[in-house]
């Protein structure tokens, strides 16, 4: 679409007047289309390319701000949510480790530094909670 509205050679055009430099006018031999043919594919080629750079510049920015938000967003719920603390039958390096979830063999969890860890699901005591009735 933007190619069939020659917006590209219309603002070359209108730059070329703004520097002082106008489009000379030639001469062709009657009949002869290739000067025209090669300057509207260099126009049509030129206006695809700058639309994929573009194109490319947009994607790009959008993902990284699809990351950064994802990554404030992750910190926001990591910060605000509550854990419940676990212990480990065996020693380990970190008294005080969080549950984070658990898979069908082995649970993530956390230590008070936000070092995760995986640990097997049989290896970890869980603490009785009190489940709070008030509504």
């Amino acid at each position: 679409m933007i190619k069939y509205t020659r917006c590209f050679s219309k603002l070359n055009n209108y730059f070329l007047k703004k520097i002082g430099k106008s489009k000379k006018i030639s001469l062709n031999i009657h009949n002869s289309n290739f000067y025209d043919e090669l300057e509207k594919d260099y126009n049509n080629n030129s206006s695809l390319i700058i639309l994929i750079i573009v194109m490319l510049f947009a994607t790009f920015y959008s993902l990284v701000n699809t990351e950064n938000k994802a990554k404030e967003m992750a910190q926001k719920d990591l910060d605000s949510t509550d854990f419940r603390k676990v212990e480990l039958k065996k020693e380990s390096k970190s008294s005080d480790l969080f549950l984070i979830k658990c898979g069908s063999n082995v649970c993530a969890l956390m230590d008070k530094n936000r070092k995760t860890y995986l640990e097997d699901a049989k290896n970890i005591v869980f603490s009785v909670q009190q489940i709070d009735t008030k509504k």
